[in-house]
């Protein structure tokens, strides 16, 4: 598909197929969902808790089957969801870096307490008569947003923030 704005750069998109195994059912059952894209995702990671999040697709269709995609008829490994015990902010969040240097490091007098944000993708389903789901996902106008709660011992960081200045961040 061409991009709207006359460019010449086309958007690579990346779908997923999902599978969904019911198997407390007299016969297993599975339930596909075809071209499924990101449509939110948000993090949060604050001092001394689990990290949280949610995410939410967009797909096209969905389909039920009595065999899995896979091919193995529901023989093959699936982990349960709640044999995780989940990330926390304290053994899995090593470091966080700004402007390349460790923010939450023994040097450093200043330290995050928590952050978020989230990612909207804003997609829209394209519909159609005699179709039922979606024929295609169209693109939306990307959104992102964030919060931080930080302990200031002096005025540098500060001053970073107040000021709107950019600054690149990674954990």
């Amino acid at each position: 598909r061409a991009p709207q704005d006359g460019s010449s750069t086309y958007m690579k998109r990346k779908c997923f197929l999902l599978e969904k195994r019911q198997s407390d059912l007299a016969t297993e059952l599975f339930t596909y969902f075809t071209s499924c894209y990101l449509n939110n995702f948000s993090l949060s990671a604050q001092s001394a808790s689990l990290l949280t999040g949610s995410m939410d697709l967009m797909g096209q269709t969905s389909a039920m089957v009595e065999a899995s995609f896979r091919g193995d008829a529901g023989t093959g490994d699936y982990t349960s969801a709640d044999s995780f015990n989940g990330f926390n902010a304290v053994n899995h969040v090593k470091e966080v870096i700004i402007n390349g240097l460790d923010f939450n490091g023994s040097n450093n007098t200043q330290y995050i307490q928590g952050f978020d944000f989230a990612i909207a993708n804003n997609l829209r389903g394209a519909k159609a008569i005699g179709h039922l789901g979606n024929v295609d996902t169209l693109a939306g106008q990307l959104g992102i947003t964030g919060n931080m709660n930080v302990f200031f011992e002096d005025a540098s960081m500060y001053t970073l923030f107040t000021d709107q200045t950019e600054f690149a961040m990674s954990f």
